[in-house]
């Protein structure tokens, strides 16, 4: 794979010539590794997600494309959820179409401008931050950078792949808020070789560390107080530490038994990083305040 940077002369020009991307053609197939949420020095793999487009279906004169949708877990090495999505393209956005309630739902754009905004809402404001260009064998497929710039952990999307941190959500960008961690590993189609993203095996199953808790916010979002609730046994007491968007600290606490609460009524809106830390296992969480 290489990478190929476009000078600002070039970009009008690259603009137009991915703007109409065809997304999931046929043969089109991803594999998204799925962690737990949790990190150690151990691995934190809990399976992973296989996607495959397996045809076209029509809908009230609309065509679109069916997406077969199965999630392997680490108990069983088998597929314990199955699910079908339906997808269509208008220009260069991607919507999946819910035929329970006859709406659709936009996911994502496979052509980006630098400064674009993604997301915005309560203060949170996520814009594309930087566009490379790769060569996988010839064939070109762009990476666009999505952050607020302050932001340790951005998450990305690929034209010609989608979304990095998962294709189907109710919110696309609500995996950025979510304590496990998905990334594309594996894509290809007829027209595509195989594209390797990752180190490990496109259906790799490895075994986690075992984390001894895990935490959760009610309510997610938030107003004025946020009640903690510890999942497991931690080894040793519980501190939390919370930081904004920019990473400066705002709160540390240790936790007092497997439930306790904060208080967030001076927390201006938007989303903050929270740490659980116990002699043995380092959990993320995101909070979101509105």
């Amino acid at each position: 794979m290489k990478k190929i940077y476009l000078v600002p002369a070039l970009q009008l020009f690259a603009l137009s010539l991915f703007a109409q991307a065809e997304f999931a053609p046929s043969g089109a197939e991803w594999f998204y590794q799925s962690t737990s949420g949790y990190t150690t020095a151990a691995s934190t793999f809990d399976g992973f997600e296989q996607l495959r487009y397996t045809g076209d279906t029509l809908v009230d004169g609309r065509t679109f494309k069916k997406i077969d949708s199965r999630m392997f877990t680490r108990s069983t090495s088998r597929a314990d959820r199955s699910s079908l999505h339906l997808l269509f393209q208008q220009a260069d956005s991607v919507f999946e179409y819910y035929p329970e309630t006859q709406q659709n739902h936009f996911l994502f754009r496979n052509n980006y401008a630098v400064g674009d905004v993604v997301f915005d809402e309560s203060g949170w404001v996520l814009t594309v931050q930087s566009i490379e260009t790769l060569d996988f064998n010839g064939i070109q497929v762009r990476h666009f950078t999505i952050g607020n710039g302050l932001t340790t952990s951005p998450t990305g999307v690929y034209d010609r792949f989608g979304p990095e941190a998962g294709l189907f959500s109710s919110d696309p960008w609500e995996r950025i808020a979510d304590e496990g961690t998905v990334r594309l590993r594996c894509y290809a189609d007829t027209g595509f070789p195989l594209a390797k993203l990752r180190n490990e095996p496109c259906d790799a199953i490895l075994k986690p560390f075992d984390s001894g808790f895990t935490a959760q916010f009610l309510p997610n979002p938030a107003r004025d107080e946020a009640k903690i609730f510890i999942d497991g046994i931690p080894t040793g007491l519980v501190r939390l530490t919370v930081f904004d968007a920019a990473g400066r600290l705002i709160l540390e606490k240790n936790l007092t038994g497997q439930t306790d609460r904060i208080s967030v009524r001076h927390l201006p809106a938007g989303m903050y990083s929270c740490v659980f830390q116990d002699e043995k296992t380092t959990f993320h969480k995101k909070l979101i305040k509105y």
